[in-house]
């Protein structure tokens, strides 16, 4: 079976840990495999070509 992988990337702010919450709560009421991960590392971030994020 194809597992999903998601990942959340932001500093851990309010907005972000909300993202990662709802994310879970989705897969979960899908019923559907994947990976979620959090990438809090804002020059990982950067190599992924993201530069800021959501206010």
């Amino acid at each position: 079976m194809l597992k999903m992988k998601i990942e959340i990337v932001g500093p851990g702010c309010p907005r972000c840990v909300a993202t990662e919450k709802n994310v879970q709560e989705a897969v979960k009421q899908l019923g559907i495999q994947a990976e979620i991960t959090h990438v809090y590392d804002i020059v990982e971030a950067a190599k992924k070509g993201i530069m800021f994020t959501p206010i």
